[in-house]
């Protein structure tokens, strides 16, 4: 039995970090043959992640393609999967990943299994889930295996079930996957225009997190969270310098919680969203066909001009909001995304003075 470090992020990731790789990292692992005693007879959730393809822009991979695939082998093995989720858009944000958690304990699901598919082969790891927003503790115990093929890799998998005669004990386990299709962490209404109380009320502005070193990490594990940080530390160094010439107050806050904002007198937050475009849609309640190739983002040219860029649906997109944390709306102005988190600020900002600027 082998101590590893996994990759665990519940942050939003730059898009090359998130291409490559799995949704576990940053945390010390025990990986061994371990399968939980209660896998057969209690609930599971799924994290998928299919590598995206690199052209023109990051696009999303078929995840839910690779779904159908997975749930044929996790149903004959007898496991209650209640919900798969792309871990996409569980990493797309502060918020989408708190709103999520909320969801795996409101479900009573107990444990979880994670597969990632890249270019170079399948790989699977299981282990209980933590009832947090970390889901998986440090020094936990999990199973790990990887192949070039899924069929190698459940096979595998199935073999150690059986090999561990733990009870079979879910018969209702249904014979397609379930999904969030409707997932918004919208609680309220989306407004399509900008809220003109900024002019007047400070502004938080919600920095890009760290990873937290964690309890026994090894000197590897260190020394990869600190490389990591010292990423988001250019990248908030990045941030303030493109706000710098904000016209209204605004304050740098890690995230925190609407009670926390309250206390802190911030009655609005500036917000980032990273995934398919067509997910962010979903997520901030926005109005979309089935039938649309693409979105067109409206990108300013200031002081009062426009121009247009059409990304595919399932582009990897950033998009900024605010949210207004006493009437729980968001604000989402024009729909501004863009491929890096700088093109879509510079987007939400410069659509917003022009707003302004029109005497809105």
């Amino acid at each position: 039995m082998t101590r590893i470090s996994l990759l665990f992020l519940f942050i939003s990731l730059p898009a090359l970090l998130l291409a490559q790789t799995p949704i576990y990292e940053f945390r010390n692992l025990d990986i061994g043959n371990y399968i939980p005693s209660d896998l057969n007879s209690t609930r599971t959730a799924v994290f998928i992640q299919v590598q995206p393809k690199n052209g023109t822009y990051w696009v999303e991979g078929d995840w839910k393609s690779f779904t159908a695939e997975v749930h044929s082998y996790l149903y004959r093995m007898g496991i209650d999967v209640v919900i798969y989720i792309n871990s996409n858009d569980f990493l797309s944000g502060n918020s989408t990943t708190n709103f999520y958690q909320r969801i795996l304990s409101g479900r009573s699901i107990k444990n979880l299994i994670f597969i990632d598919k890249q270019n170079d082969g399948i790989e699977i790891l299981c282990s209980p889930y933590n009832g947090k927003v970390s889901l998986i503790d440090n020094n936990q115990k999990a199973y790990k295996d990887s192949a070039p093929y899924l069929n190698r890799v459940m096979i595998n998998f199935g073999r150690e079930i059986k090999r561990t005669e733990n009870p079979m004990q879910n018969f209702l386990i249904p014979d397609k996957p379930t999904y969030l299709d409707a997932l918004s962490i919208v609680q309220n209404d989306n407004l399509k225009n900008y809220p003109g109380q900024i002019r007047r009320n400070k502004m938080a502005v919600e920095k890009f997190s760290k990873i937290p070193l964690g309890e026994n990490a090894s000197p590897e594990l260190v020394a990869k969270i600190n490389s990591f940080n010292a990423q988001i530390d250019s990248k908030n160094q990045q941030l303030e310098q493109l706000l710098k010439d904000f016209p209204y107050q605004i304050e740098f806050v890690d995230y925190m919680s609407d009670e926390d904002l309250l206390r802190g007198r911030y009655q609005f937050v500036l917000r980032n969203l990273y995934a398919s475009g067509q997910s962010i849609k979903s997520m901030l309640k926005y109005q979309s066909s089935s039938s649309e190739a693409g979105y067109v983002s409206v990108v300013p040219i200031m002081p009062d001009n426009t121009s247009i860029k059409t990304f595919p649906k399932n582009a990897l997109l950033h998009k900024f909001y605010i949210r207004q944390n006493i009437a729980k709306n968001v604000y989402v102005g024009e729909w501004d995304a863009d491929e890096t988190w700088q093109k879509a600020l510079t987007n939400f900002v410069g659509n917003m003075m022009q707003y302004f600027n029109k005497g809105n």
